[in-house]
């Protein structure tokens, strides 16, 4: 398993072994400015996932599964080059950004930011092999804007099987085989 996220801080390794799992740290420092240099930050998270991936899987295959477990939403593109080669791609939805976007800066829902957010969450979890969510919430928020339906996984509510539905069948995984968690 490999981990790409980002550095803390400046004494932390760009790359370690930790507890079995290669962890890859890129050089970067998140800042909360305005709503701009947010998305711009995300921006270069992206491209730097993607060189990322595209360099380390490749057109070699090395990745049967790509997980991506932050937002933004669009960070599964970064998974291109892996899911081309057939590998699974899971859409990690903690939040709804569209919503967060309103929440933070006051946006309206109409707004023309809001409206492009929810358009590249549709297409993130059109791309992404399989959408899960922490609670029942999350799922029916991005489900409004989905083109298809998400597994959710209320952790309030683990075993109710009622609101589990299933996005597309994930590829069955051995165990042996390379997973990476951006």
């Amino acid at each position: 398993v490999d981990l790409l996220c980002l550095t803390e801080t400046e004494k932390e390794l760009s790359e370690e072994l930790v507890r079995g799992v290669r962890v890859f740290r890129l050089p970067m420092k998140r800042r909360r400015e305005s709503k701009w240099v947010y998305l711009a930050q995300y921006g270069q998270f992206l491209l730097a996932s993607l060189w990322f991936l595209s360099k380390r899987g490749g057109w070699r295959g090395r990745y049967d599964l790509v997980h991506a477990h932050k937002m933004p939403d669009v960070l599964v593109f970064a998974a291109l080059i892996p899911k081309l080669r057939g590998a699974g791609v899971i859409l990690d939805l903690h939040d709804p950004m569209p919503e967060l976007m309103m929440s933070i800066y006051r946006l309206p829902g109409k707004h023309w930011l809001v409206r492009v957010l929810r358009i590249l969450e549709r297409w993130s979890i059109g791309f992404s092999s399989l959408a899960i969510t922490p609670s029942f919430v999350t799922a029916w928020v991005a489900h409004l804007t989905a083109t298809c339906e998400t597994i959710t996984w209320d952790v309030a509510r683990p075993s109710n099987q009622d609101i589990q539905r299933s996005c597309r069948a994930l590829p069955q995984i051995p165990v042996r085989q390379s997973v990476v968690i951006i």
